[in-house]
């Protein structure tokens, strides 16, 4: 047998040894079921229909597969991978893709961190609209993350965000319209802010609208309403609202009135107050305290050691800058001042 007769034998043995590459419609179709499950947060399921489309150099794949991959979300976490992915998706244009890459460097997960580098990313993906990222640039300038201090420029980034539901930039305006902090001072818009982010578990927001609720303060007056967002807040462990959820139950203020039960938030309060407040949730609980039976005392001891927060809305699919989980309204880093009222800022401020 010649040569040129055992040629097609290795043309053949050639093509068998090549790795099967997936018809375009079964990639489309994986793609699809991935972006679904992804929009659901079904991680696990999208991580399992996203990895063949993602290999297959889907941006829009590569870009959801490297968030999960990078936060250990539906799948194994795996730095390394997911930035391949992450890297792959931004530089082709993908805004998530880029905001993730941003994220990544700005917290130096996988990578040094880099924070001026994150704000380029950061950049592209906001020129698209895309929502986390406006966030994020609103704490970057907001906080000095890599690039001057500048209140304002994050101000128009955060109501950028909120337009589109982002509920961190909605906590956060509320925050600074009820503070009057780089914003001129608005309870009604403060409100308005906080309702969607109340909605959707942001404690801080939660705590303004009870407290707007609680005193008729750019809402109508609602204590019983006031009491509930409060105990959301609360079962988050958002201090200022425990110990609000506490004095309302002592006092009977929209609702019945309850000394053990008042004790136990007015504790839980004092348990994670900020130093600024510790002393006077500490002295109110004490107060309380004094008035129960040493058997009410030991069962409310033996819950708060038993407590733990809640998780409002199960997994989020964005993280926050800087490192996820640190929310924006979270409490009081102010001075506290004398007395019994509703801490109506995280600064402390008492409303008597």
């Amino acid at each position: 047998m010649t040569p040129m007769r055992r040629l097609p034998a290795l043309v053949v043995l050639a093509v068998l040894a090549a790795p099967a590459l997936l018809p375009p419609r079964a990639v489309q179709a994986g793609e699809a079921e991935g972006l679904a499950a992804y929009q659901r947060q079904d991680w696990a399921a999208a991580a399992r229909e996203l990895r063949d489309p993602a290999e297959q150099g889907r941006p829009a794949a590569q870009a959801r597969l490297g968030h999960l991959l990078l936060m250990g979300q539906g799948a194994t976490r795996d730095d390394a991978a997911a930035l391949r992915l992450l890297r792959a998706a931004a530089e082709a244009g993908d805004p998530l893709g880029q905001y993730w890459l941003g994220t990544a460097l700005m917290i130096g997960r996988g990578v040094p961190r880099d924070p001026a580098a994150a704000v380029t990313w950061f950049d592209r993906a906001a020129a698209q609209d895309q929502p986390e990222a406006l966030h994020a640039l609103g704490e970057v300038y907001f906080k000095g993350l890599g690039q001057p201090k500048d209140e304002a420029k994050a101000v128009g980034f955060y109501r950028r965000a909120a337009e589109r539901n982002v509920a961190a930039s909605q906590e956060t305006l509320a925050e600074l319209s009820w503070n009057g902090r780089a914003v001129p001072s608005d309870h009604a818009a403060a409100v308005r802010y906080a309702q969607p982010a109340a909605r959707a578990g942001r404690p801080g927001a939660q705590f303004i609208l009870g407290v707007a609720l609680a005193t008729g303060d750019g809402i109508a007056r609602n204590p019983a309403e006031a009491l509930q967002w409060f105990r959301r807040a609360a079962d988050q462990g958002h201090p200022q609202s425990s110990h609000n959820l506490g004095a309302m139950l002592v006092s009977g203020t929209g609702t019945a009135a309850s000394l053990p039960e008042g004790y136990f938030w007015l504790a839980l309060g004092a348990e994670r107050a900020p130093p600024s407040l510790k002393a006077l949730y500490e002295r109110e609980r004490d107060q309380i305290g004094a008035r129960l039976s040493p058997e009410q005392l030991a069962q409310a001891r033996a819950r708060l050691a038993a407590w733990r927060p809640a998780q409002a809305g199960g997994p989020v699919a964005t993280a926050v800058v800087p490192p996820p989980g640190a929310a924006p309204a979270e409490a009081g880093r102010g001075r506290g001042q004398a007395g019994s009222g509703f801490f109506v800022t995280r600064d402390g401020t008492v409303l008597t």
